[in-house]
């Protein structure tokens, strides 16, 4: 090609780069490539801000389920220490377990954790406070007493029996696993699940044998 020839194709070039493109096209794309750098790293910075919402929630709901869980299981422990602390200072005894029944009633009220609480002697007397999924308040009774027939008894707001609600033949609580096997760990323990005799429900029961200073079994909380 001819020097003539290049300096016309520089020139129609020349008039059609304009100053105004010349200025124009480096801003737009510098524009542009800023917006995708920006737009890139929002993306990075709210994915990790997301992930780590996400870990702290995660945290969160996991201290919360461990926190309530150490409550619900060391709550029924702390129950049965303080009828061990009761029955150690002489407030009441492991003979006469009439006089427990108010008591474990309003234990039932004042632990929204559990559903019942009871005591058993080694004579075969057992008495529990039971609240029931509906919100009735029982007291239970079985052993010599009732001659090993078990009864549960409706409650008025006094903590006293008024009708028999429910009765089962044949009872001695010293048959139940949950008491052979207090009777056993000689110190706080868990019984196996067992089914409620009143509605289906699994009942996991903490377990505080008493010893009396001859270490002679007085009875099972």
């Amino acid at each position: 090609m001819s020097n003539l020839s290049l300096n016309r194709l520089s020139a129609k070039l020349s008039r059609k780069v304009t100053l105004r493109t010349v200025l124009i096209v480096p801003f737009v794309l510098q524009v542009f490539a800023a917006v995708g750098i920006v737009g890139y790293l929002s993306f990075k910075n709210s994915q990790r801000a997301v992930n780590d919402l996400a870990a702290q929630l995660m945290g969160e709901v996991s201290n919360r389920i461990e926190q309530n869980l150490r409550t619900y299981l060391q709550t029924p422990h702390q129950i049965n220490q303080s009828k061990l602390d009761a029955v150690k200072l002489g407030f009441v005894n492991m003979k006469d377990l009439s006089a427990w029944e108010k008591y474990l009633w309003r234990q039932v009220q004042l632990h929204p954790y559990i559903n019942f609480t009871s005591i058993a002697n080694p004579d075969g007397e057992y008495r529990t406070g039971e609240k029931m999924s509906n919100g009735t308040l029982l007291i239970n009774a079985s052993g010599p007493s009732t001659n090993f027939d078990f009864y549960s008894y409706n409650t008025n707001d006094r903590g006293d029996r008024t009708t028999v609600a429910a009765s089962v033949k044949n009872f001695d609580i010293r048959q139940h696993p949950s008491y052979t096997y207090a009777a056993l760990a000689v110190k706080p323990t868990w019984s196996s699940v067992y089914i409620s005799f009143l509605e289906p429900t699994l009942i996991l029961s903490a377990l505080q044998p008493v010893y009396n200073s001859q270490k002679q079994l007085e009875g099972v909380l």
